[in-house]
Formats: structure tokens, sequence, C-alpha cells
């Protein structure tokens, strides 16, 4: 602490007190010189010189007490007093009265003057007076041959170890007063950082007792309540409560609060001139007295901040109702129409043709159903990936297959970057070229990199489009996709991508996937959009061929096939709907034709269920006959059990025992956001597949679950 500091707050707090103890002094002196006038009339014979002194001093200090041009000099004044009062307690002590009363009127004096050493303004002073006192009496002493050098040598060591115990006592009280004094100024620095620390709090704070009462208060609580009184402030609502009717104000809900055992209480949200404040009541001890701290913290953003949650909640629920009900009909109109075209039933050109473009704009559609769900879900913070591996170049046909018949092109090049490209048509004519490093793998989103190049590649941005070519090279651990749109436009249009909502969500989704944004470069006839896909970790093709299950060592079915050489695996779909049943099941029994994995599809033995308690039922039936199903496929909303509350209920019975084999559970469902896969999840299923999916994804979402262990006890 710094010492100058100590040293003048000691002289300024040791000024004040000895001006208080010098005016007590006075006014006791005013008293004893009053008394001692008064005394002296009613004595027959007075002594003289004792009257008129007392005169003397009674009138000065009076004139001092009433007088305005004395109270200039007030410390001066009493200094003087002083050292005529130690004057007088020697002359009493050794000529006036040289026997008791003299003794006494000087021990009187001695301990005044002691006083006045407790209340020395500095450590200096106390010195001057303590040796100038000594020095004095010890002259007069001389003097009047009270004292002479052949008095013993007692009584001069006694006069000195008097000196020294008078320094040393003064040093010893100096020397607590400072430590009083560095004390108080740490507490009052305390306080007065704690007082600083309040005003700074945003919150408002406010001290009470029992009876209601202000104690403290800060800045913030003086802003915020402005002149409004506590006693009319009003709840809109009250936390703590759950039984509350009325509308009790703050001041009962106070004296409810200190007859109560809680030491916290939450009371609720206060309306205060147009603002929501919360409140919050804690007791404390203020001046060893019971009291109670309410703060006061604005709400006001944060509910309706919760307002504009529960609605965009409620906005993507009544999105995902929409999109569920549009993706159910699309998925029987994408699978029947991909059923015909791999069908062996003979079909023209002409109807093939308008085949593959109605199963292209629908699943444009498909893609546009969902761009409106991802933009809620952008918007509101709550977009999520699911990545998986996937073969890069089936979703690259698959997409060319949907933009083709989409915006009607008329011919594609699929190539690599050492082969030379070229082509006879020219109109609105789309090329790929595909550098030979690229893996042959990918590991991310699979339906998101689908949407973003059926939304980029369908887009004409506002240009007249006379080519398109999708490119993809190695760029270190990323791929480089690179869209080139040639186009009549000299100049750039960049606002018309900038309003573009499908370029929008495609822009959000590719910052989402590679961290990095999407780039645009605009140049004369051409723009170039740019964006980078991550491959490290990525498995290679070798690694990624659908396993072989390999013989069946136990018969699976219920004896139900007619042809039990092929070891067929059981898998059991459960959906309510007939049509969604009967094309699922056409889609696995007929892989090998439609699914462009080129793998050894294996055989299954599929069995249908239009309801999570019809599911459930064959489940427990196949257990009794020493069975059971590898794979549910397993729809999510249906009427009575749907399939989240199926799912729970098979895990219940695999855990209980009452079933000898747990499947691994699909769901297959058009609630693909993220809150529907992690409840899908949480209910015990395996992993999740959007209705409508591609073959390939069903067939390998099937073939990975397949080739795991069976789960059996």
């Amino acid at each position: 602490m710094d010492s100058f500091k100590v040293s003048e707050r000691l002289y300024e707090e040791k000024d004040k007190e000895m001006m208080k103890f010098s005016r007590t002094s006075m006014n006791v002196l005013r008293g004893l010189t009053g008394s001692c006038v008064l005394f002296s009339f009613l004595l027959k014979e007075p002594d003289p010189v004792t009257t008129i002194q007392a005169i003397i001093m009674f009138s000065t200090l009076i004139a001092i007490k009433y007088i305005n041009y004395f109270k200039k000099f007030e410390k001066l004044i009493n200094y003087i007093i002083f050292w005529i009062f130690d004057l007088i307690g020697l002359q009493a002590a050794f000529f006036r009265f040289p026997k008791y009363a003299g003794l006494f009127f000087a021990t009187a004096t001695q301990l005044f003057i002691q006083g006045h050493l407790e209340y020395a303004a500095s450590e200096f002073y106390g010195y001057v007076l303590i040796i100038t006192n000594t020095l004095m009496w010890i002259i007069v002493s001389y003097a009047v041959g009270a004292l002479d050098f052949t008095a013993p040598f007692e009584i001069y060591f006694t006069i000195f170890f008097d000196v020294i115990l008078r320094i040393c006592w003064l040093k010893f009280r100096f020397n607590r007063y400072r430590q009083e004094i560095c004390s108080k100024i740490a507490v009052e620095n305390h306080e007065k950082n704690i007082s600083a620390l309040l005003q700074g709090i945003p919150e408002g704070i406010l001290v009470i007792d029992e009876s209601f009462s202000f104690k403290m208060h800060n800045s913030a609580y003086v802003s915020m309540f402005k002149n409004l009184k506590l006693f009319d402030v009003r709840y809109m609502k009250k936390r703590h409560n759950s039984k509350y009717q009325g509308n009790m104000n703050l001041k009962e809900d106070v004296n409810q609060f200190c007859q109560s055992d809680t030491f916290t209480e939450i009371f609720g949200i206060l309306c205060v001139n147009e603002i929501k404040v919360e409140c919050t009541a804690t007791k404390i001890e203020w001046n060893e007295e019971k009291a109670i701290v309410l703060t006061f913290r604005e709400v006001t953003a944060l509910i309706d901040m919760e307002k504009q949650i529960r609605k965009k909640a409620s906005t993507l629920k009544a999105l995902r109702e929409v999109s569920h009900e549009l993706k159910t009909p699309l998925n029987i109109i994408i699978h029947e129409q991909s059923e015909i075209l791999h069908s062996d039933i003979p079909i023209n050109d002409y109807i093939k043709d308008q085949l593959h473009k109605s199963l292209s704009m629908s699943h444009v559609l498909l893609n546009s159903i969902r761009d409106i769900l991802d933009f809620s879900q952008i918007q509101s913070s709550n977009f999520k990936l699911w990545p998986r591996i996937f073969p890069m170049k089936n979703l690259i046909e698959e997409c060319l297959t949907i933009v083709k018949f989409a915006c009607g092109e008329t011919s594609k090049h699929l190539e690599t970057c050492d082969k030379s490209s070229h082509s006879s048509n020219t109109n609105k004519a789309l090329k790929v070229k595909i550098c030979p490093k690229v893996p042959s793998h990918l590991y991310t989103d699979q339906s998101r990199l689908r949407q973003i190049l059926i939304n980029l590649l369908t887009s004409n941005f506002g240009y007249q489009v006379t080519s398109t070519t999708l490119s993809l090279k190695n760029k270190g651990l990323n791929v480089r996709f690179t869209i080139k749109i040639s186009h009549e436009n000299k100049t750039n249009q960049s606002n018309s991508f900038d309003s573009g909502v499908r370029f929008k969500i495609a822009s959000s989704i590719v910052e989402k996937l590679s961290q990095k944004p999407l780039r645009l470069i605009f140049k004369p006839f051409i723009t170039f959009i740019k964006f980078d896909i991550n491959i490290a970790g990525i498995l290679e093709s070798e690694d990624l061929d659908i396993p072989d299950e390999g013989p069946v060592s136990w018969p699976l079915s219920s004896g139900e096939s007619t042809n039990r050489d092929l070891e067929l695996i059981d898998i059991l779909i459960v959906d309510d709907m007939k049509l969604n049943l009967d094309i699922l099941k056409r889609i696995l029994e007929n892989l090998d034709k439609s699914c462009k994995c080129l793998k050894n599809h294996q055989k299954y033995l599929v069995h249908t269920a239009n309801s999570g308690n019809a599911a459930v039922e064959m489940i427990q039936k196949m257990s009794d006959n020493n069975c059971g199903y590898k794979i549910i496929i397993m729809d999510c909303q249906m009427p009575g059990m749907d399939g989240w509350e199926a799912s729970v209920k098979i895990n219940e019975l695999y855990e209980n025992k009452q079933i000898l084999v747990l499947p691994y559970i699909i769901a297959y469902s058009a609630f693909d956001s993220n809150e529907d896969i992690e409840k899908c999840l949480r209910s015990g299923m395996n992993t999740h597949l959007s209705k409508p999916c591609q073959h390939e994804e069903l067939c390998k979402a099937v073939s990975e679950w397949i080739a795991k262990p069976i789960q059996r006890l």
C-alpha cells in the first residue's frame, strides 16, 4: 500500500480526532474555569491570583467558542491555552498550592497532557510535547528549589524513565493507529471496488429488509424501474409456483419468502415499463440484520427469442409434415417408373424417353421439396449432415441422367482429362470430365451432394446457356468440382446468382460440407462455379465391395419359401401403404436387375407387415419357431403403433429375452430431418434411409447390415 497515501490519511484522521478531543477538552476547561470563578465569588477570602486567572481563562474560552474571528485560529489558540494550562499547573504545584492541592492539580495537568499525546497530530509533535513538558517541569523545579544537583540519582532516572515510557507509548499508539488506518483504507478500497462492481452489473440489484425498506441499490435498478414503484409491479409469469392462481404482487411474495426455509428463489417474470424482467431473491445478513437481495435481469430479448424459436420449430414441424405428404406419393411414382424402366417388358423408345423425362422431373421435384426444408433448417441453425462412403461415379451418372431429361440436353459426355471431348450438338450440351486421379469413392453426405449438383446444373441463373461442363480434379486432399457455364451474355449477372433461392441453398450446403464458401468467377460469355469436397480418410474402392454373406448356418425363415435350396435371407418390410410394400418388395427381389453397383446380389425372402403391431406379432411368431428376421425395413409414421414405438418394443422384447433374434432395423421414411433421424436412432433403429431412395442406396444399406453377425441370445 502506498506509504505516502497512508501518512497523508493518518495526518488527516489524527488532525480530525485531535480537533475533536481539543474541543472536548476546551469544554471541560470552560466548566472548570467557570466553576473556579463561581466559587471565588462565594468564598469569603478567595485567592485573587487564581480568581483573575480563572476569569481570564473563562473569558478567552468563551470568546473562542462564540466569536467567529477567533475560530480561524482555533487550533493555534488551543495549543497556546494548552501550554498556559501546563504553566498554571506548575504555578499551582510549586507556588500557589505547594502541598496536596498543588500536587493534585499537577497530576490532573499531566493527565491532560497525556491525553493530548494520544491525539497528537504527528509523532514529531508528540515527541516535542513530551520533551518540552519534561524540560519545563525540571527547570521550574530547579528554579523553586524543589530539585537541585544534590538530589538522589533515582529522581533523575525516574524522570528519564518517564520520558522513555511516554515516547514508547506514543510510538506504540501511532503504529497501532497506522495499522488501523491501513485496514480502514483497505476496507474502503474494497467497498469502492464492490460498489463500482455493483454499479457496473447490468442486472438491477436491490437490498431490502423484511419490512420492505430499501438498504442499497445500484444504478441499473434505478434506470430499469425509473419512477415505477416496486409495490405496483405485476407478474407476467411466475416460474417458482406452479399452483399460483392470483395476481399477487412482489411485496406479498417477499413476505412469503421471508417466512419460508429456502435461501434463494426465482419469483418469476415482471412487467416493468414495457420490458420483461426476471426477479430472483436471496437471503443475506446486512449489518447484522436479516435482509433480502432482489436481482432483476431483463429477459425481453430472451422471451422474444423463445417465441421465435417456438415459431420456427412449429414452422419446421409443419414443413416436415408437408414434406412427408409430398414425398410419399413421389416415392410411389419414382419407384414405379424405375421398375418399369428396369423391367423385361419391351417398351418403345418414345415411351421410354417420356418415362425418363417424367422420372427426372420427379427427382427435380423431390430435390425442390428438400430445398424448402433445408432452407428452413439453415435459417434456424438446425442443419446437419450425415456423411457416408459411396461410389462417386454412380452419383455423377444419376445426376447427369436427371439433368439430361429435366433440362432437355440432347447429349452428354463422361470423359477423363486425358481424352479430348467432341460433341456435334452444341445446343445446351452437357459434358463431364473426371481426372483419373480422382478417387472412386467419396466420404460425405451423398444426398446433399446430389442436391447441390442438381440445383447448380438445372438452373440457368438468368443466362441463355449454350453448354455446361462439370469437371472433377484432385486438389491436395480435396476434390475440386468445377461447373463451367457457357452463355450468350457478355456481362456478368451476379445478381441472378445471389437472388436465387436454389443457389443460396446450394451455397449454404457447400459451406457445411467443405467448410469453405462456394466460389463464382465471371468472365465474358463464361461463368465458373467451384467448390471442394474433402477426401481425407477415403477408403479405396477395393475395400468397399459389398461383403459376401456366405452360407447361412441355420434356417432363418419359417419354411414359407418354396425353394429352400437358395438359402434366402428373411427381410421384413413394415409400411401402412400397400403400394409401398409392393414396390419395395419388388425392388429387393430384383436388385440384380435394377441396382448399378455391379455386385453379386444376395437373394432375399421378403415378408410384409402393414403396421407396427403386426410387425411385433410376426417377430414373436418367428421367435417361437426358433427363427428370426435379419433385417427390418421400417416406416416411421403409421396408424396405431408407429415405427418408432415398434422399434422400442422390439428392443424391449429382446432385452427381456422374449425373442431370440434382434433384427437390424433400417428406418425408411419421408421424415428425414435431423430431429427425425436422431429420433430413429434413439428408438433403437440402426440407420435411416430417406424415402424415396436410389436402388444403390437401398442395396448398400441392406448389404451392410446383412454382413453383420446375427444378434441372437
